[in-house]
């Protein structure tokens, strides 16, 4: 079984920041590693592990805030030289830090945050900034956004996400996403694939909220640059599973009713954690050219108060000669997940081809 992440939190991570840190500022390692180690150390989560390692550092670090970001500057280079990951997750108590005990000095913490997020995400921390001095963080975003680094540069866009999960909503934003335009037009085409994959999560974010602002960018950007194609293609992946037109128009999908979906089997009536369901079909292009095809299937969940929860799985893509067949099978495991419970009874699932979604069967969930 996997290590929960909670773990990263290490006697030998921390040996080595120790020492890595005390080459700037004589940590006591004695008094430190005290108060890391509390009584409700084993308790804690990861993101309580991060606070808490950053609140346990303050207190060891007698400096100004001004000298401890100098400090956090300097740790940060000797760690990104011996850094091979994208980033090191359990340095994320340094942004978690400059969000705790930084946010009455603005130009000091963005000097910071433009260093630590090479090595450390500052998307959770930019956060509290854009709440407390909305303007000039927003001004302070867009200007990163054309940053040399393409850390900062995807700061600039993942920090403003409306809807960044595990973090706090930006409810102006989501009401009006007009603030965060602006950024990604500067991104729209960037060289990172990093950058660029935030950029589409950003559309996919304004596009639950805001859809038609989404699709009408999305057609003024159509064509601009292959990165650009990419960016628009993911960042249309909740309005293509919803099957809506403009987003498919956009990606070269017609949702009309060229290609068809025949002998749709169920071949797991009743499924279990150890028995996935397994679902088979045929698709037909009746066509007399070759069509674009999006193969996707829903499955809808049964809730606890007996009720359904529908969610789109996506299949693949394909172009279909005319007058071609293609057999398509597709297993779905239920073994139980966090983020998802299942409860035993009478499930749905069904096929859905260029948007449309046909045969809607039923099986039975048991544990």
């Amino acid at each position: 079984m996997a290590q929960a992440l909670k773990h990263i939190f290490s006697q030998e991570f921390y040996d080595v920041f120790i020492e890595d840190f005390s080459r700037i500022y004589p940590l006591d390692s004695q008094a430190f590693l005290s108060k890391i180690y509390s009584s409700e150390w084993e308790q804690k989560t990861l993101k309580q592990r991060i606070t808490h390692t950053a609140n346990v550092l303050h207190t060891c670090v007698h400096a100004s805030y001004f000298q401890i970001v100098d400090f956090f500057i300097e740790f940060c280079n000797i760690a990104l030289q011996k850094q091979t990951s994208q980033w090191g997750l359990a340095h994320m108590f340094i942004p978690e830090y400059i969000q705790l005990y930084g946010n009455h000095d603005f130009a000091t913490s963005m000097r910071a945050i433009e260093h630590i997020t090479k090595l450390a995400s500052c998307e959770f921390a930019i956060r509290e900034f854009i709440h407390l001095y909305p303007q000039k963080t927003m001004k302070q975003l867009q200007q990163w956004s054309k940053h040399s680094h393409p850390a900062v540069r995807r700061l600039a866009s993942e920090g403003c996400r409306p809807r960044l999960p595990w973090a706090t909503q930006i409810l102006e934003f989501r009401k009006n996403p007009h603030h965060i335009i602006p950024i990604l037009e500067n991104l729209k085409a960037d060289s990172s694939a990093f950058v660029r994959k935030s950029v589409a999560n950003s559309l996919n974010d304004i596009s639950k909220d805001n859809p038609q602002c989404v699709l009408t960018l999305c057609a003024q950007w159509k064509g601009f640059h292959a990165h650009t194609d990419w960016i628009i293609k993911h960042g249309l992946r909740t309005l293509l599973k919803q099957g809506n037109t403009e987003a498919l128009l956009l990606c070269g999908i017609s949702s009309a009713r060229v290609c068809k979906i025949q002998h749709f089997t169920l071949n797991t009536p009743t499924v279990t954690a150890l028995q996935p369901l397994h679902i088979s079909f045929e698709i037909i292009n009746t066509h007399t050219k070759i069509e674009k095809c999006r193969i996707e299937y829903a499955l809808y969940f049964l809730r606890k108060n007996g009720t359904y929860s529908r969610k789109v799985f996506f299949i693949r893509e394909l172009n279909l000669p005319a007058n071609t067949t293609i057999q398509i099978q597709k297993q779905h495991s239920f073994i139980p997940r966090t983020i998802r419970k299942y409860y035993k009874g009478k499930q749905y699932v069904s096929c859905i081809i260029n948007g449309v979604e046909n045969m809607k069967k039923a099986f039975y969930y048991t544990e």
